[in-house]
Formats: C-alpha cells, structure tokens, sequence
C-alpha cells in the first residue's frame, strides 16, 4: 500500500531512492537486457530472460541524489520499437517520470541524478 511523501517510498529505507523500471517487450523479448549502473563503471545488477510481448516492474533502492544509469540492451540492435512490435521501457526516480527508451539500435541508458 501507498507510497511515502517527500521524495521516499515505502520500498527502501530512510536515505534512499527509488527508480521504478516498467519495461514493454517487443516480438523479441529474449533479445532484451536491463542494467542498473551506479556512474559509468559499476554495474549494480543485470536482468535478462524477458518473455516477448509481456510487460515487467522492476525496481531498485539507491542512495539519495546519486548518479545511476538505467542501461537497456537489444542484441539484435534493433532496439525495443518498432520494426518488430511496440517495446519501450519507462524510467521513473521517486515515482516521477524520467524518460522513455523505444527507438535506438543497440543499446542505450537513461541517467537519473546524473
């Protein structure tokens, strides 16, 4: 239930954000990768294995006012849209939209607190 006011949330512990990752697969969803970066030289956490078609919630706790990057990956660097379905994956920090990725090759990464 509910989400914590100013910039917390009920997910992670006092001192922490939050960045929600919704991901819409395209025909290929096997072809996708997720990676959480804390700057540009240490990955935190890597998910792959999507089902096509399907969408997905992910989250993840970081330090308040740190520079992560939310990197995804299409190895057939055709990216999430649209010349095999309707992909794209939304990047929220602290339930506040950051960006949406659907059109690139083969990867790209959306900073937050960058």
């Amino acid at each position: 239930g509910g989400g914590g006011g100013g910039g917390g949330d009920s997910r992670c512990t006092s001192g922490q954000d939050v960045i929600d990752i919704f991901l819409q697969t395209d025909n290929y969803g096997s072809e996708t990768t997720i990676e959480v970066w804390r700057g540009t030289s240490n990955r935190l956490a890597t998910r792959g294995g999507f089902v096509s078609n399907s969408q997905y919630a992910l989250y993840m706790c970081i330090p308040r006012n740190t520079c992560h990057y939310v990197v995804v990956r299409d190895s057939a660097s055709d990216g999430l849209c649209c010349f095999y379905g309707n992909g794209y994956m939304d990047v929220y920090d602290n339930l506040v939209h950051v960006r949406r990725a659907a059109v690139f090759g083969s990867s790209t990464a959306i900073g937050v607190n960058c």
